[in-house]
């Protein structure tokens, strides 16, 4: 029964969020009420924390609070501000946690079990989310705490909503029952997309419960739409020196190193730090170092790998390219079948190109304010190529025409220009054009294009992407002053985790923003694992 009621929910919701996406002109009407709502909240929270009120003096003192003082101050917030019994309780926990009292918000929340007050849902979700946060092994009575209030929950609320859920997630991913974020995550799946949080907790819950083929399962699924927190790496770490052998652990390690190789992860310097000091055991020396701009280490003098595919690698590249960008499994992802037909007729009858630009990117990346693209821009590119007597393709959208018909019309003059209808999807073409000119064909684009990468469907033609990516794609920038376009050449080596020979040489990032890469360039900080000898 439970399970029917959830699938009919689940029906429901999904058509509600339809509804929803499409009616823009409705959340459009709704949304100043809303942030007006908010802004007043958030006035009210300000308001009471610079008041002498009986919370405030009670969370600065560090005094312990009993539940007279809770009721206490509960009635005084009400009598004094502009709260009412649904919103009040929020107050004080989100006061709780503003003083970094995460104490008196369990008491808090537990003050309020004990006297039968309705508990909002977001107060829960915060009180459960509170054990993940705390970034710690939880007790047996933590634990059991956990699934307590979780079971109340769910025995209220059957379907719960995508924040609610994230919460519930967080806290179960610490418990036994840890699979039960699976069933929780398709709940949540159907009103919003599982973030960063999310999807570590549950891949570290593996990890930690020695289901390690799903956890790498499930971190090679969603590792290329966002980083993941450090603990999934130190969780790993863990478990592979609690659970494997000795004689396969630099094996077990080495094999995320790869991964992180393969998808440009940088991890934090704590995480680094603490994989390196392990390896070291293996005959290795660990020192912080630098790359020069040729590729070399500055502390074993070893260059970094070249980004140059083999032949039969730049063949399969281009092939799965066109299957899996352009054709696919629906044609009518990235273009019209019209489109699709007028474009191959183009290349089937094209000459190779020396570069293609993308010419929307350029465009927007180099405009002004209030103008609707930079031709010019695309025109001072097109110039460079065509001063170095290269052969130009320009690729971009109709709309373009539209713009400037002179500064158009001297684009022709140099270059072929091949452009796509508006509502179509002219990156795909852009990179099987530059695959089908040749290996030595490069394209002009700030685009990481990592979308496209990641409709890939093997791990290896995403690293072979990436790899050709890194040594023919011309990045630019611009003055923010005169909108001149600056181009950057490719790189010539790799510039993630890679084993040199007997060497590993690995990225590190010092910052502890999880973000993944915004731009291919040479990395600050690297560590070089260095063979000892003997």
């Amino acid at each position: 029964m439970m399970g029917l009621f959830i699938r009919s929910s689940t029906r429901l919701l999904q058509c509600a969020k339809c509804m929803l996406s499409t009616n823009v002109a409705m959340s459009s009407v709704i949304a100043n009420p809303v942030n007006r709502k908010r802004i007043n909240n958030q006035h009210i929270f300000n308001e009471i924390v610079e008041s002498d009120s009986l919370i405030i003096k009670k969370m600065k003192s560090n005094e312990i609070m009993q539940d007279e003082h809770w009721a206490a101050a509960r009635k005084d917030l009400l009598e004094t501000y502009n709260l009412t019994e649904t919103n009040v309780d929020s107050k004080i926990y989100n006061l709780c946690q503003y003083y970094n009292r995460l104490d008196e918000a369990v008491h808090y929340f537990h003050f309020l079990e004990r006297n039968n007050y309705e508990i909002p849902l977001i107060i829960t979700g915060e009180y459960l989310r509170m054990f993940y946060t705390q970034d710690k092994t939880v007790t047996a009575e933590e634990e059991e705490e956990i699934c307590r209030v979780y079971d109340n929950l769910r025995k209220k609320y059957p379907l719960l909503d995508a924040k609610t859920c994230s919460s519930c997630i967080l806290a179960l991913s610490l418990t036994k029952r840890w699979k039960e974020t699976l069933e929780l995550l398709e709940m949540m799946k159907i009103t919003s997309n599982p973030g960063q949080s999310v999807m570590s907790a549950i891949i570290s819950a593996a990890f930690r419960n020695q289901e390690v083929p799903m956890g790498w399962t499930i971190m090679t699924e969603v590792i290329e739409r966002y980083p993941l927190e450090p603990r999934v790496y130190k969780d790993y770490l863990t478990h592979i020196l609690n659970k494997v052998d000795k004689s396969k652990l630099q094996e077990e390690m080495e094999k995320m190193f790869l991964f992180w190789g393969q998808h440009d992860i940088k991890p934090t310097e704590e995480v680094i730090m603490k994989y390196t000091n392990l390896y070291e055991s293996f005959g290795y020396t660990a020192k912080p170092t630098t790359v020069s701009k040729r590729g070399e280490c500055s502390y074993c003098s070893q260059v970094l790998q070249a980004t140059t595919l083999s032949k039969s690698d730049f063949k399969l590249l281009s092939t799965s390219v066109l299957s899996n960008l352009i054709i696919g499994k629906n044609v009518f992802c990235a273009s019209s079948p019209q489109e699709l037909k007028r474009y191959l007729l183009f290349v089937r009858t094209m000459k190779p190109y020396d570069v293609v630009i993308d010419g929307l990117n350029v465009a927007y990346g180099a405009r002004k304010a209030n103008e609707p693209g930079s031709l010019q821009s695309v025109l001072n590119v097109v110039n460079y190529f065509y001063n170095g007597r290269k052969r130009v393709l320009v690729m971009g959208r109709a709309h373009m025409n539209w713009w400037s018909k002179e500064t158009m019309k001297a684009i022709h003059e140099k270059a072929d220009v091949f452009l796509t209808k508006n509502i179509s999807q002219d990156d795909p073409y852009l990179l099987h054009v530059t695959l089908l000119s040749g290996p030595q064909t490069y394209f002009v684009s700030r685009d990481l294009m990592r979308q496209h990468k990641a409709k890939l469907d093997d791990v290896n033609l995403q690293i072979m992407f990436r790899r050709w990516q890194l040594s023919r794609q011309y990045k630019f920038t611009k003055e923010h002053k005169s909108h001149f376009v600056k181009l950057i050449p490719p790189l010539a080596f790799e510039i993630s985790a890679q084993k040199n020979k007997a060497n590993w040489h690995m990225p590190f990032s010092t910052s502890h923003d999880l973000l993944l890469p915004q731009e291919y360039t040479i990395p600050p900080n690297w560590i070089c694992l260095s063979k000892k000898k003997d």
